[in-house]
């Protein structure tokens, strides 16, 4: 909503769930074919990904689809400059990675000790839970039930996104 063909798009008799819709499956089979292409490369260098590909894959595009939706999100709730929104989502990104214990190995634990609902509604926790099931456990329970969560969460902010941005105008081009 910063740009002359953002006003140009609010304004046309186009659906903004089309349009939403668009740049969200244009933009994940763009990551989502560069993580095919990250993983090829680790196979080629030797690093043992896993057993299961295709649950790899699949927590690799529910993954992208948050990372996606969220940017989105937060650019049509956010109002403000192009690098505020940038700001928020760095922010964003940074504690709930930091609260999934990516840069402080014991911060899930506490959370999960504490706040055990955090880890729930985390995305980074989720992913990180998905890859360690794939990794360490033979059932898959608890890896289906981050999963879910991740597709749960995808959905409200694809819907949140769309509440947002129907209630955009703008008085002339």
């Amino acid at each position: 909503n910063l740009s002359a063909i953002a006003a140009r798009r609010c304004v046309s008799a186009s659906k903004k769930i089309t349009l939403v819709l668009a740049d969200s499956l244009a933009a994940l089979t763009i990551h989502f074919l560069e993580i095919v292409v990250v993983y090829f490369y680790l196979l080629l260098i030797g690093v043992d990904i896993g057993k299961q590909p295709l649950l790899f894959f699949l927590t690799c595009f529910f993954g992208s689809m948050i990372g996606i939706l969220l940017g989105q999100f937060v650019g049509v709730a956010v109002k403000g400059s192009e690098n505020a929104k940038e700001g928020i989502c760095t922010s964003v990104s940074l504690v709930l990675s930091f609260l999934s214990g990516l840069m402080f190995a014991n911060m899930k634990d506490i959370v999960e000790k504490n706040v055990p609902f955090i880890n729930r509604i985390n995305p980074a926790a989720l992913i990180t839970d998905c890859f360690y099931s794939l990794s360490v456990f033979d059932d898959y329970t608890r890896y289906f039930r981050s999963l879910i969560s991740l597709i749960i969460i995808s959905i409200l902010l694809f819907i949140g996104t769309i509440l947002l941005i129907r209630r955009e105008r703008y008085e002339s081009i």
